[in-house]
C-alpha cells in the first residue's frame, strides 16, 4: 500500500487522482506537478485530518500565474493585499487561486473522497512550502 495516502485504498485514490487531475485541467491551472504531502502521507494523520494537495510550478511559472490572479482583482481591495502576500511567500492557497476554486472542490473531489476535508496549495518548486515526503498524483 505504499504510495497510497492514509484513509485511501488503491480503487479509492486512483479515482481521487483523476477527479484531481480533471479538476486543475478543467480550472485553466498552469502545467506543473501535482502531488499529495503532509500527514496523509507521513501515515500520521488522525481521524479530522484534511488531505494536503500540492501543485508544484517553477518559479517562473508560478510568478505569471501569480500576477494574472493578482490582476484580475479590483486594485487596492483587501483580497488584492492578500494575494500579493501570498505570492510574495510563494504559495496560493485554495481561496486564493480563483473566486470559484474551493467551490470546484467541494463539488468535484469530495463527493468520491473517503477524506472530505482537501486542502490545495499552488508552491514554487524548492521554496519554504515544498516539504515532503510525497507522493504523486501526475502532472497534465
Amino acid at each position: 500500500m505504499e504510495n497510497i495516502p492514509q484513509g485511501f485504498d488503491e480503487e479509492s485514490f486512483a479515482q481521487f487522482k483523476s477527479d484531481v487531475q480533471t479538476l486543475v485541467k478543467d480550472a485553466g491551472l498552469p502545467d506543473g506537478k501535482l502531488l499529495i504531502h503532509g500527514s496523509r502521507v507521513k501515515g500520521t494523520a488522525g481521524v479530522a485530518s484534511d488531505i494536503d494537495i500540492i501543485l508544484r510550478l517553477d518559479k517562473k511559472t508560478f510568478e505569471k500565474f501569480a500576477e494574472q490572479r493578482i490582476a484580475s482583482v479590483h486594485k487596492g481591495t483587501k483580497l488584492q493585499k492578500t494575494l500579493i502576500k501570498a505570492a510574495k511567500k510563494g504559495k496560493l492557497s485554495r481561496f486564493d487561486i480563483s473566486r470559484d476554486f474551493s467551490k470546484r472542490i467541494e463539488e468535484h473531489l469530495v463527493p468520491n473522497s473517503p477524506v472530505k476535508k482537501i486542502d490545495f496549495s499552488i508552491i514554487i518548486e524548492g521554496a519554504e512550502y515544498d516539504t515532503g515526503p510525497f507522493i504523486p498524483l501526475g502532472g497534465f
